[in-house]
């Protein structure tokens, strides 16, 4: 596989240097694929900076997904600003240094300008604050987290002033489906993992916004051979979820599933 990448990495540094668009296509795990075999793409246009700026599309619908600054033309390379959309809508924005998220990003109501959350990350983990806001700007709660662990939160009143044992009253968001189902009928056991007989459990993160739809799906532990992998492809099929409740409206919520790999 990273031979088909170097070549495909090689073959669009040779086209745009000749100042035409590159197309790249990926299937589920964002390996390069043939057309046919794609489910998203990445068109490439080098800057004269010696960046890429890249928009990436759901080949299905050619869908913009997201759109950003990469170091060179390949998914992995992020590094500048970027910008992630939902339906249409600008879903979430913030910086990545070196494919790795970094600084403060922001997460909007969704089909608004409006902020709903803003966090701070380091190394591509939730680190520092994480604020929730009204639609009125009005600041909710503030969290504190380590390394993706939230750690402390400090709440305010509708007059903006700051709660004492502030709880939050938060219904969370949940599938209409059974999940456990959906993920074994879905869920093909990596080759390499059969093969070691590696089972075991990774976490995954993601966001369901305000219509349900699962955003940002990221691995954050490790089991090796494919696992990892797998878990987010399976958690991005999912059909949306019905939404988290706060303060009597939906709401974008941050959710860790743990997706189990068992060998019968």
């Amino acid at each position: 596989m990273k031979k088909v990448v170097a070549l495909c990495a090689g073959l669009a540094l040779a086209i745009t240097a000749a100042g035409r668009d590159v197309r790249v296509w990926y299937d589920n795990d964002h390996n390069p694929v043939k057309k046919s075999k794609a489910k998203y793409y990445c068109v490439f246009t080098a800057q004269s900076d010696s960046t890429y700026r890249g928009k990436e599309y759901l080949k299905q619908g050619d869908t913009l997904l997201s759109e950003g600054t990469y170091s060179r033309p390949d998914h992995e390379a992020r590094d500048g600003h970027f910008t992630f959309y939902s339906r249409g809508s600008k879903w979430e924005d913030g910086d990545y240094v070196a494919g790795k998220r970094e600084g403060r990003w922001k997460i909007y109501f969704a089909g608004t300008s409006l902020v709903c959350f803003q966090c701070d990350y380091h190394d591509d983990k939730l680190n520092g604050s994480c604020e929730r806001y009204l639609r009125n700007g009005q600041l909710r709660y503030r969290d504190t987290y380590k390394d993706d662990s939230l750690i402390a939160t400090v709440g305010y009143n509708m007059a903006g002033d700051q709660v004492a044992d502030y709880h939050k009253v938060l219904i969370m968001p949940h599938a209409p489906y059974n999940v456990g189902n959906f993920i074994v009928e879905h869920m093909e056991y990596p080759d390499e993992a059969r093969k070691k007989h590696l089972m075991g459990k990774v976490l995954v993160t993601f966001w369901v916004d305000e219509d349900g739809n699962i955003n940002d799906v990221k691995a954050i532990t490790h089991l090796g051979s494919g696992c990892e992998e797998e878990a987010e492809r399976v958690v991005r099929l999912m059909p949306p979820w019905r939404p988290g409740v706060e303060d009597d409206a939906a709401v974008p919520v941050f959710y860790t599933l743990p997706i189990h790999f068992r060998l019968q």
